[in-house]
This record gives C-alpha cells, structure tokens and sequence, in this order.
C-alpha cells in the first residue's frame, strides 16, 4: 500500500485514481471532486469526506473499487458509478447519495438519512438519499436507517429479503405471539430479533429491508418458519 493521501479544499475535475492502492486515504474540508475516476483503487482506511466541511463527489466513477474500513464522512455523492465494487465495514451517518449505482459486494455497511452529528457547517439536517439503484448488488449485513426512503431507492428482489412497511406495528404484533412460544431458546433469540428492529422503527425508520437469514438464522427450523409466517403475512 501506498503512503496516505490527503486531499482538503481542493477542487478536481477528471482526477484520476485508477489502480492506486492507498492506505487511510483523506479527502474532506469541502473538495469538489467532479467526473473523478476511482476504478480499481483499493482503499483501507480512511475518508471520502474528512473534516467539518461537506465533500462533493459529482458523477465519479469507483467501479471495481475495494473500500475497506473507509468512512464516506461529511460526503455528497451525486450521480456516481459503484459498479462491482467491494465495500466493506462502512459506516455513513453523515453522507448524501443520490442518484448512484451500486453492484458486486457491499457488506457490514449502514446508511443513515439522519445526521449523527448536528452543527452549522454541515448545512442540514437530513442526508438526502433517493435514486440509488442498489438491484444488482449482493447486499450482506446492509442496514437502512433513520429515515431512509426505501420507496426512492431499487433494491434486490428474491426470496432472500423483506420489505416489512409500517415495520413497527408488524414486530409489536409478531412479538405477542413470540411470548407464547415454549422453547426458551427460540422464544429468547426471537425476541432479541426483533427487539433489535424495533429500536430501528424508533429512531424514525418506518419501512425496514431485512434479510431472512438476520431473523431467522438462529432459530429451529419450526419455529423460523412461525416468525416468518407471522412477519411477512
């Protein structure tokens, strides 16, 4: 790996990154990146968007790019390419995408519309997030939260995930009935479950994207199905 890159209050248009393997890359304090190209670079550690000044990206392109442990920090990213990435270990509390493309492997990733920090320079208090097309990607431990319009976004299809609406009615619902269940074990991981959803619902996610195998993973095959059945009904 390279040596760290750091990049603050620039202004790049067509800077190319192609291919370059950095270590705690550092883009942030209000960069403009624009038509920037990213493909190929494998990135550990980390910031798109470093510092208390939002960060643009417009029309970028990280397509084959790996981002490990990369924090997109205080970033905007408009109309960009993720195609057949592999991104892996990001947390986004405080960054926008609109309008982007997503492929290949995202994993352990969490994306919030609500800031987790609030303060003048970062110029608002919801993220934006619509237009992202997340259909062709292999979403592993992918959590949407705070607010995050699933209704904006295109998200993979298949018997593999639920898109639970109005999530919080149907977990309440769901956990009357996990209460009467008689194995202990079951009753016990299905109630930590779901109790784990509803706290999503409770800092204002009202549609929840889930995977199956999060719900019912460490259930017996029975009592997997009696959750499902009750959840997705």
């Amino acid at each position: 790996m390279r040596h760290p890159e750091v990049i603050l209050g620039a202004d790049l248009d067509r800077a190319d990154f192609t291919g370059q393997k950095l270590t705690d890359l550092v883009i942030g304090e209000g960069s403009r990146l624009t038509r920037c190209d990213f493909t190929g670079a494998v990135v550990r550690g980390g910031s798109l968007g470093a510092g208390m000044h939002p960060t643009e990206y417009l029309e970028c392109d990280f397509s084959g790019a790996r981002l490990k442990q990369v924090s997109p920090g205080r970033a905007s990213f408009i109309s960009c390419v993720f195609n057949g990435v592999q991104i892996m270990n990001m947390m986004s509390l405080e960054a926008e995408f609109v309008d982007c493309t997503f492929t290949g492997l995202l994993k352990s990733v969490t994306f919030s519309a609500t800031p987790d920090l609030f303060d003048d320079r970062l110029l608002r208090t919801r993220n934006r997030f619509s237009g992202n097309d997340f259909s062709g990607a292999e979403l592993r431990e992918v959590a949407f939260r705070g607010g995050v319009d699933l209704d904006a976004q295109r998200l993979p299809g298949g018997d593999g995930f639920l898109l639970l609406r109005q999530a919080a009615g149907i977990l309440t619902e769901a956990r009357k009935d996990i209460a009467t269940w008689t194995s202990t074990p079951d009753r016990d991981e299905a109630s930590i479950v779901t109790g784990v959803l509803l706290d999503e619902t409770a800092m204002g996610q009202r549609d929840l994207f889930i995977a199956t195998s999060f719900l019912t993973k460490r259930l017996s095959p029975d009592y997997a199905q009696r959750l499902l059945s009750i959840i997705a009904a």
